[in-house]
């Protein structure tokens, strides 16, 4: 089913055998996830197989721990019903990916599926999101988590900081988690009621429990969205822990496209598988010519529009197809797979890409054996390459007496067709009458030239109608600059036309020139075709004689040969394959033998680990002594520089101190030496007041004494 019509779908359920794809199962879960739909994915892989059956199982072992499974446990068996219910719940919008015939064996997943007892539509891969989808599924569908409110349920030691969404909630669990933290279910239950958890995306990364929880929710709200996610985001979780699993490490199965139908269900023979531009045409044509000859189931499949289903062989059309095909349905890998070749693009060189795609190809079948050469010299291997002639219908294609009838052209338009060429001869010959048949000649630049040339027909036309126009011709023209055939020619011929082709494609294998047509090279100019048109005229022969052997059927039976030579030789590979695998029984039980020895010789090395454990245990209490005494002195080592930076504290306060003292002293000094200059000066001044108070006191003394004599003498009192 494509995706076109799962569009037109609302409920976007997985596709059903036969059209049922590994990489379109996940694009449904890619669509329901865009939609925002509620569902529930839950998925059973071998260790719920196990479970679910009944057999013992231990896996704790692997990646980050898982869990273990012991029927006879009581509490194990409630789990496993508990499990049987998760993986047969038949809801609307809850679906399921089971174990599959390749990973599990044909028998367990047959078990499987009649266990679920689900319509397929809800049915998809347990390891749909991993092998050749991973890649897919770390682009395309991890980001769309980015789009919801995460609620994850991860292992305790997960680290969620490398991934690329945001997580609202996480629970963890531990080991055995389904047993251990089967509290969770009520937990997450709760959480939901209380908080009223509604259009969350749900991720369980925890074994079986995921399971239950998936089962679980989606019974107690069918409002959110629930996908058991299992491993896939391990190496984000647990870093270089995480690449546990084969895909994860590199293996092969990273590009394993695991297989849904049981071994007797390939519904077809032969599927052809022809482009869609090309129904109706040449490729289609063949291919339709091939099918009528087989005795088996076979189908047509018109690519890209329809999907192509399971079969034993493939044949496509073109070789362009078959990258792209390998590309969109990697299991066709595995059954024969022919494609045929028609000519190269460039003459000088083969891409790569091309050369990859045939060389994946059980047979390239060539429509010339100058093609095998250039193959081969481009690298596709030798064993992959034969040639083909091309063929025609016989009874289709009638001969008739040729008398004075028109030249012939049968050709699509393509700019290798050498329409220069043909205008050219029309124009050069106006006493000759000439018919093309063909389409999309419109698309030619002179076409209305050609068109309007009185000489010239130009028709389109249904296949079954080639015949009548063919019956018109007594000369037939192939101009292309490079053919891969070119299959009209073969019809020509057949209705006893005489050819006149150019050296290119099989037309140098089915013509020897001058017997039974003319050959002339891609360069060869308008005159020299002209005139072996001419000469065409004059040939007698039967040429249909010559070609009666190139028929449809015989090309069918060549190309059947091809299937029953590559089915033998499958059956050598699978010996051969068997071979190796006695050989690799053998190298086991050697190992087995071995296993004895190295066991005992493990022994011994586990005693001498004991006694170095305990060496251990010394040393590491002598080392727990000795950083015990280390950070003793690393404290009083820093109380010392405490007290040393104290110290210098007070060293530079100190230093401070005298420096202003000194300073003081200084300018006390300074004053001193002043005060003792003024009291100098004073002392000298006092001397000379002093001695200028004497001379006043006796000047005085004298002048009060005159005075007073002058007084007494004035009264008379003057001493005698």
């Amino acid at each position: 089913m494509s995706m076109q019509s799962h569009q037109k779908n609302q409920s976007f359920k997985f596709g059903t055998f036969p059209n049922k794809y590994f990489r379109r199962d996940l694009e449904v879960l890619r669509e329901k996830l865009k939609r925002k739909e509620h569902f529930a994915f839950n998925k059973a892989a071998d260790g719920e197989l196990a479970i679910v059956v009944g057999r013992h199982i231990n896996r704790l072992h692997i990646g980050n721990g898982e869990f273990i499974y012991e029927p006879e446990n009581p509490e194990d068996e409630e789990l496993r019903a508990a499990l049987s219910a998760a993986l047969r719940c038949d809801r609307e919008q809850y679906f399921l990916g089971v174990a599959c015939p390749c990973c599990v064996g044909e028998d367990d997943a047959r078990w499987m599926r009649e266990f679920v007892n689900r319509d397929e539509s809800y049915l998809t891969w347990a390891n749909i999101f991993v092998n050749s989808n991973y890649s897919y599924y770390l682009t395309s569908i991890v980001p769309l988590y980015q789009e919801y409110e995460v609620i994850l349920v991860c292992n305790q030691q997960a680290n969620l900081e490398k991934l690329p969404f945001s997580v609202k909630k996480d629970f963890r669990c531990g080991l055995n988690a389904w047993k251990e933290n089967r509290n969770l279910i009520t937990e997450i239950k709760n959480y939901l009621d209380e908080h009223e958890i509604k259009n969350h995306l749900f991720l369980f990364c925890c074994g079986p429990l995921g399971n239950i929880l998936t089962h679980q929710l989606f019974l107690h709200s069918q409002e959110n969205t629930y996908l058991d996610i299992g491993s896939t985001l391990d190496p984000l979780l647990f870093g270089e822990k995480g690449y546990t699993r084969g895909y994860l490490q590199g293996s092969a199965n990273i590009t394993k496209e695991c297989r849904w139908n049981f071994e007797a269900e390939k519904p077809y023979d032969v599927v052809f598988v022809v482009p869609e531009v090309n129904r109706g045409w040449i490729l289609d044509g063949i291919c339709q010519e091939i099918a009528k000859f087989i005795e088996g189931k076979w189908r047509f499949v018109y690519y890209p529009t329809e999907d192509i289903p399971l079969a034993e062989v493939y044949y496509l059309a073109h070789y362009s197809l078959v990258g792209k095909c390998l590309k969109e349905y990697p299991y066709i890998r595995y059954s024969q797979l022919l494609t045929w070749y028609t000519h190269p693009k460039n003459t000088a060189r083969l891409e790569e890409r091309v050369v990859q795609a045939l060389n994946n190809c059980t047979t390239t079948i060539c429509a010339s054996p100058q093609n095998v050469k250039f193959l081969i010299d481009n690298g596709v291997e030798k064993h992959k390459v034969t040639s083909i002639l091309g063929g025609a219908d016989p009874n289709l294609f009638q001969p008739h007496q040729r008398e004075a009838g028109s030249v012939g052209f049968c050709t699509a338009y393509y700019p290798r067709k050498n329409p220069a060429l043909i205008l050219g001869v029309v124009k050069a010959m106006p006493h000759r009458q000439f018919i093309l048949l063909g389409r999309n000649w419109e698309k030619y630049e002179k076409f209305s030239e050609l068109r309007d040339l009185p000489n010239f027909e130009y028709v389109e036309a249904p296949y079954s109608d080639y015949p009548q126009y063919y019956a018109q011709m007594d000369v037939f023209v192939s101009p292309a600059k490079l053919e891969g055939g070119p299959i009209p020619l073969i019809e020509a011929m057949m209705c006893n036309i005489v050819p006149v082709a150019s050296k290119t494609g099989f037309a140098p294998n089915i013509i020897t020139h001058g017997e039974n047509g003319f050959l002339f090279n891609i360069d060869s100019s308008v005159e020299e075709v002209c005139d072996l048109i001419e000469q065409a005229y004059q040939i007698e022969t039967n040429i249909r004689d010559t070609v009666i052997h190139l028929s449809w059927e015989n090309f069918s039976l060549e190309v059947q040969k091809l299937f029953a030579k590559n089915s033998g030789f499958f059956q050598e590979k699978i010996q051969g394959l068997q071979e190796e695998l006695k050989n690799i029984v053998q190298e086991v039980k050697d190992l087995k033998t071995d296993k004895l020895s190295l066991k005992n010789r493990n022994q011994e090395l586990k005693i001498k680990l004991r006694e170095v454990k305990d060496k251990n245990e010394e040393l590491k209490a002598d080392r727990t002594n000795l950083k015990n005494k280390i950070a003793a002195l690393q404290a009083e080592f820093i109380n010392f520089k405490n007290k040393l930076e104290d110290l210098q504290a007070d060293r530079i306060k100190l230093k401070g101190k005298i420096d202003d003292l000194q300073t003081n002293r200084v300018s006390l000094k300074s004053k001193i030496e002043k005060l003792q200059q003024d009291k100098r000066t004073l002392q000298k001044e006092k001397k000379k007041l002093r001695s200028e108070i004497k001379l006043m006191q006796a000047s005085k003394f004298w002048k009060v004494r005159e005075k007073w004599v002058s007084l007494k003498k004035g009264l008379g009192l003057v001493d005698k």
